[in-house]
């Protein structure tokens, strides 16, 4: 994974710029308004990252805490894939006596959130540079980091470790070093439930690598498949044994589904589709609810537009990566969608490669008042996904 110190340098600015940015807004805004009594709240002497640990952080936690538990019919947090949070419990260890396990937790994650992402970034950048220039390259960072969205990125959440392990699960990819490419996308799986799309993505990459070369007038041929495709079969192992785990345990190897669709109400269809819309047009939804919600939408849209129109200017792994994805968010009730999109990085490569000058800096300029006003929200606790 090592990389130039001219990649270095390039990354640097939008890293430091934006991620120090919102440090200090979310402390600022942690400062002035405390969290209410009932919200996890494990660092509350420490305004300067307590912010960071809102929502589902405490999931994460009670991971390492507790272990996994399952009820049916009642939230539990085996909705949420073990990578991050056994990672991240493996550094705190030193600062549990010192600090308590949950108080411990919040303070190691975030900083192992901005190591994840400046590694992230880099193989961005040296995916981006590869194929469509240093100039691309510098746009998709910023943009990748001005998403309205990428207060993830240093929240208590799985979206660092996400992101880094599908960038350079791709760019590893594309330089056909396939073993590390599998590897990557095998723990991309047991970091995030929608995880297993990265290794659909990169097969699909491989399998378009392996076409011959067509010539004017050849039809389609058979992709000339080599002994790195069983890389492809290894992939599968972790989820796997996780499921076997789940099974073991609580007699279903997919319990998440079951607290998905009886506690969270996540269904597959349309239905929440239509809750949005109609939540966009009833007065007795707060403002608040409907900015957040006509925003989701316009994501999730914005996004499933750009991948299809925007298809030619990736590789075919990446646009089957994207739309599979943006499709799953659509389909399953449109929830965490704000945070899904931040990590699907091929958006923001095609959008650094038809964004130039004044319409570049305008487009991040217009992002910043949201990003900004999520950050806030997050830290408030209001249900920002």
């Amino acid at each position: 994974m090592s990389t130039p110190p001219s990649t270095w340098r390039a990354v640097a600015p939008a890293f430091l710029s934006t991620r120090l940015g919102l440090l200090l807004w979310a402390w600022l805004c942690t400062a002035l308004s405390p969290a209410q009594p009932g919200i996890w709240s494990p660092l509350p002497g420490l305004p300067l990252l307590d912010g960071w640990s809102r929502m589902d952080a405490g999931w994460y936690a009670s991971i390492v805490r507790d272990g996994y538990l399952f009820t049916p019919g009642k939230a539990c947090n085996v909705n949420f894939f073990p990578l991050y949070s056994w990672t991240v419990g493996l550094l705190y260890r030193p600062l549990v006596a010192s600090l308590g396990e949950d108080a411990a937790f919040a303070a190691v994650a975030p900083v192992f959130n901005l190591l994840c992402l400046w590694l992230a970034l880099l193989g961005l950048w040296r995916l981006a540079a590869d194929g469509w220039g240093e100039a691309v390259a510098r746009r998709t960072v910023w943009l990748g980091l001005i998403f309205p969205f990428s207060l993830f990125f240093s929240a208590v959440y799985t979206e660092s470790l996400f992101l880094c392990l599908s960038v350079w699960a791709f760019a590893w990819g594309r330089q056909r070093r396939w073993a590390l490419a599998c590897a990557a996308a095998s723990l991309a799986a047991v970091t995030r439930t929608v995880g297993f799309l990265v290794a659909v993505g990169l097969f699909v990459e491989y399998v378009a690598q392996q076409l011959p070369e067509r010539t004017e007038g050849s039809g389609w041929r058979w992709p000339r498949l080599d002994r790195n495709l069983g890389w492809f079969f290894v992939t599968p192992l972790p989820l796997v044994a996780l499921m076997g785990y789940f099974h073991t345990h609580f007699g279903h190897p997919l319990p998440f589904l079951q607290t998905y669709t009886t506690v969270w109400d996540k269904r597959p269809g349309l239905r929440r589709l239509i809750d949005l819309l109609n939540s966009l047009r009833h007065a007795d939804v707060p403002h608040t609810l409907r900015f957040q919600n006509a925003v989701y939408l316009l994501v999730v849209f914005g996004t499933l537009a750009v991948v299809v129109l925007g298809r030619r200017k990736l590789s075919p792994g990446l646009v089957a990566y994207a739309a599979l994805s943006t499709l799953l968010v659509m389909f399953t009730g449109f929830d965490a969608s704000g945070r899904y999109m931040s990590v699907l990085f091929p958006t923001f490569l095609v959008l650094a490669q038809v964004l130039e000058g004044h319409r570049f800096r305008l487009a991040l300029a217009a992002q910043v008042p949201l990003l900004l006003w999520f950050t806030w929200a997050f830290t408030q606790s209001l249900h920002i996904s």
